[in-house]
């Protein structure tokens, strides 16, 4: 075979091996789409709203929970005012607990 016959056999080859992988990864994104469960929509429910007295204000972060049910949160403002300079209050920090199917 001369160098030129060789070459064209390479570049085949070359030719049907990326058609090869681009037929698998393409097998691979169609399976990947079809077998993805469908998004789930997310609701939200408001289980306090502070009122700005001694429950707190303006809650910044995320709640955490410990192993009893518990949630655990701060908010910035409210709580009392009797022992900082803050006229809207020092802050609060505040535990949630579950009790039926609502919260206290």
């Amino acid at each position: 075979m001369t160098k030129q016959g060789q070459s064209a056999a390479s570049l085949s080859d070359i030719n049907l091996t990326a058609g090869r992988v681009m037929l698998v990864l393409l097998v691979l994104v169609a399976t990947t789409i079809v077998a993805a469960p469908a998004a789930q929509a997310q609701s939200f429910t408001v289980l306090h709203s502070f009122t700005g007295g001694l429950d707190g204000a303006n809650p910044g972060v995320g709640l955490t929970m410990d192993g009893g049910d518990h949630l655990y949160g701060t908010a910035a403002l409210g709580g009392a005012t009797g022992s900082c300079s803050f006229p809207d209050g020092c802050g609060t920090a505040f535990r949630m607990t579950h009790a039926g199917s609502g919260w206290t």
